[in-house]
């Protein structure tokens, strides 16, 4: 039976002890892991078999702040919804177009397309 060991840089981060899961392969292993630490759905497996937080890595860890003063200067997409889109098709998600991808960063404060005359905007770039 394959046991997982979570590595001290991302026991940093959560609180995963070492698990021992049923599985013939490490992919199984892993995707029982993922199921019984739900803190751990936003990290994947790259492909250098790391695990990392996956959509992050995309921005550096830090939302990307756009300055744009009317809605009609808000895209629907950007080439990095594109890329990441491209990303997350190649690993198996499914619905995951560029708009849709978008609109998660959006929502998950990845970008922050506040209007700069929206009292918000101010607010969500000081998070940075």
């Amino acid at each position: 039976m394959p046991r997982v060991v979570f590595t001290p840089n991302l026991l940093r981060h959560l609180d995963c002890p070492p698990t021992r899961t049923e599985g013939n392969s490490v992919r199984e292993a892993l995707e029982a892991v993922f199921v019984q630490h739900h803190q751990l759905r936003g990290y994947i497996v790259d492909d250098q078999s790391h695990l990392r937080q996956h959509v992050n890595i995309f921005v550096d860890g830090q939302p990307i702040v756009n300055r744009f003063t009317s809605l009609k200067q808000v895209p629907a997409s950007t080439p990095l919804a594109e890329k990441l889109s491209k990303d997350l098709k190649k690993r198996g998600f499914r619905f995951v177009g560029p708009t849709i991808v978008y609109a998660h960063m959006q929502a998950t404060g990845m970008v922050n397309d506040h209007l700069v005359g929206c009292h918000r905007h101010k607010v969500c770039a000081a998070l940075r």
